[in-house]
């Protein structure tokens, strides 16, 4: 029986840890796709894997985690929060700057691919969409500066806004900035910091708990 180990070009990528603060900073893309996070059982996600580059923050990463929607986000599509569609809205933003596709073309790909008979059936094809958009188009050789912002739920995490704007192709889109809302919640977010023991090097990606209402 014989054993064998391979390194990538992404094993090898220094990085400086995880981002630990909101920031508006310069960024590339690593890995923008399909994947799974968690143990018995496994959840099926889509990644955005982001390495920092601006002079204060170069090396830290940054990722951001899409989730299955739930039968009551469908059921929101005509209330006043259109999970849903929030969601669909992130990975236009998302993939009309790191592919080469038109937005329409984009916008038609999501529209058929959030229309099923079952959840399941639905973000396969989401999932396979946004996997094939970026395989096949992907433009990661661009200037990028990303808006991450922090929440004071379960301890508090951060991510990507659940709105737009918080992608930019640097030259080609407006500059980003905090809004009044997004300010509280990041120092809410940086008091919960300030109270809570740091234990980001104890635990991985897959230790990551389905936890949706964070959005």
């Amino acid at each position: 029986m014989g054993f064998s180990a391979q390194l990538t070009e992404e094993d090898t990528q220094e990085t400086a840890g995880r981002i630990q603060e909101p920031v508006i900073a310069k960024a590339n893309p690593t890995e923008i796709g399909p994947t799974t996070v968690g143990e018995d059982p496994e959840y099926p996600v889509i990644t955005m894997d982001w390495i920092l580059q601006d002079p204060e923050h170069v090396g830290l990463t940054f990722n951001h985690l899409e989730w299955q929607p739930r039968e009551r986000d469908y059921e929101s599509q005509n209330g006043s929060d259109p999970e849903v569609k929030n969601q669909m809205k992130r990975l236009l933003h998302v993939l009309q700057r790191v592919t080469t596709v038109e937005k329409d073309d984009i916008r038609s790909h999501l529209n058929s691919s959030y229309a099923g008979d079952s959840l399941d059936e639905i973000w396969d094809s989401v999932r396979s969409t946004v996997n094939g958009l970026v395989t096949k188009f992907g433009n990661f050789d661009r200037d990028f500066e990303i808006k991450i912002v922090g929440n004071d739920y379960n301890g508090g995490n951060l991510q990507f806004p659940r709105y737009p704007s918080f992608v930019r192709v640097v030259g080609e889109d407006p500059a980003l900035s905090f809004n009044d809302y997004e300010k509280k919640q990041n120092a809410k977010y940086m008091q919960l910091q300030q109270e809570t023991p740091d234990s980001d090097d104890e635990f991985g990606d897959d230790d990551v708990e389905f936890d949706p209402e964070q959005f």
